[in-house]
C-alpha cells in the first residue's frame, strides 16, 4: 500500500511540475498494453482503493487498477512506440493520411498526424 502512495505522491507532483508542453499521460500495463490519455480529456486525477482516476469536473473519464499498470510517463505523442501486430508479431503499419505507407520507427516520425494499423485495430497517433 505504501508504494501506491509513494508512486501517487511521484505522479502528482510530476504533473503539478512538469506537464506544461506535453499532451498525453501515456500507461503501460503489465499486459504489454500501452495507452495515451490527452491531458486535455481530463482536469484532475485521484487515487483511492488502489484505482487511479481521471477526472473531467465530477464525471470519471478513465479509471486504472494501479495493479495493472507497470510504468506511467507524459510525452508529445500518445505513447504508441515499438507498435507489434499482436496477430502476427510483426511491426504494424504505419500510414500518413493521405493513405501513403511509411516504413520508419514511430519515434523517428516528423511532426504530424499517422494512421497505425495493427491487424483488425486502426489508431490515430499525433507527434508533436
Amino acid at each position: 500500500m505504501k508504494r501506491y502512495f509513494s508512486f501517487a505522491f511521484a505522479l502528482l507532483c510530476g504533473l503539478t511540475m512538469s506537464a506544461e508542453g506535453y499532451s498525453f499521460l501515456n500507461v503501460a500495463k503489465v499486459t504489454g498494453e500501452s495507452e495515451g490519455n490527452a491531458l486535455s480529456s481530463f482536469t484532475k486525477i485521484t487515487f483511492s482503493d488502489g484505482q487511479m482516476h481521471l477526472l473531467n469536473g465530477a464525471s470519471q473519464v478513465k479509471s486504472y487498477d494501479l495493479s495493472s499498470l507497470r510504468k506511467m510517463w507524459l510525452s508529445t505523442t500518445s505513447g504508441i512506440r515499438n507498435i507489434q501486430n499482436s496477430e502476427t508479431n510483426r511491426p504494424a503499419e504505419i500510414y500518413l493520411m493521405s493513405g501513403k505507407r511509411v516504413n520508419a520507427d514511430p519515434n523517428n516520425l516528423p511532426k504530424g498526424v499517422y494512421i497505425i494499423k495493427e491487424g483488425n485495430v486502426t489508431r490515430k497517433l499525433i507527434r508533436r
